[in-house]
């Protein structure tokens, strides 16, 4: 999941590390588990302090600032009395041997500005743990060489009712160009099938009861728009409904519409 510097397992809720000091951030993703070993990265931000230091997923925090840390509340209580601009020695534990690490406090970024840095320019995560409706793709590489649109939405959710017919037109013109959109919710799939005959939605949809998916999208806020190019790059992100987003959204579809496929 996305956040600023977070301690989590599986499913579990995150503990962000912004709620101890809003700007203390280095943008790191760490396990619940404490160990005497030390403190596991799952997920290190695409552009952060960490990465930039070098920090990768898999290492273990031993020591953070010159303390000892072997929970994730050890290495958020540790940051908290850091400032944006200080130079934080950590300790990392990795095959076998300790690294010793400078990594530079940085302000956490909003969350629209986190969710682009982690993913715009990066191949979008493979499903899991989708129910699809009849049509939805079986697999996100089966979509390889197609222009994708995916839309995070809820059967409840307002500003979604005016996202989807948009996304829906899209579909019908630009398809035979190479555009699919593809629909993800965490309602039933029961809910989201009825949902989707009655309101005449143009494009497949699939329930992600476990929100897994949703998780390894990071997704916080609905509607959330993830618009993928023929590589499978995520080359936008949108959250939310503003004023212009279909406006600017449906010219960067047109954009990518027009770059070649990739080769097989």
């Amino acid at each position: 999941m996305l956040v600023g510097l977070v301690s989590f397992a599986g499913g579990a809720t995150p503990v962000r590390a912004d709620e101890a000091r809003a700007q203390a951030w280095i943008g790191i993703a760490m396990a619940r588990a404490a160990t005497a070993a030390g403190v596991a990265v799952d997920h290190v931000i695409h552009g952060s302090p960490a990465e930039k230091a070098g920090i990768a997923p898999g290492d273990r925090l031993v020591q953070v600032g010159g303390a000892t840390v072997t929970a994730p509340a050890d290495v958020i209580r540790v940051l908290s009395l850091h400032a944006v601009g200080d130079t934080v020695a950590v300790v990392v534990a990795r095959a076998g041997r300790q690294l010793t690490l400078s990594v530079v406090v940085a302000d956490r970024p909003n969350g629209d500005a986190l969710l682009r840095m982690d993913y715009v320019g990066y191949p979008a995560p493979a499903w899991d743990g989708l129910e699809p409706a009849r049509g939805f793709p079986a697999t996100l590489a089966s979509l390889r060489g197609k222009v994708v649109i995916l839309e995070f939405w809820a059967t409840w959710c307002d500003s979604c009712r005016e996202v989807s017919p948009v996304l829906g037109q899209w579909q019908s013109r630009y398809g035979a160009q190479g555009l699919r959109v593809a629909g993800i919710t965490s309602d039933p799939l029961d809910a989201a099938t009825q949902f989707k005959d009655q309101h005449d939605l143009r494009y497949p949809v699939a329930s992600d009861p476990r929100t897994s998916t949703s998780s390894a999208y990071s997704v916080s806020a609905l509607p959330t728009l993830f618009l993928l190019d023929r590589r499978g790059v995520v080359r936008d992100i949108v959250v939310g409904v503003s004023g212009g987003w279909d406006t600017r959204m449906q010219a960067f579809v047109e954009m990518l519409l027009t770059e070649p496929a990739p080769s097989p």
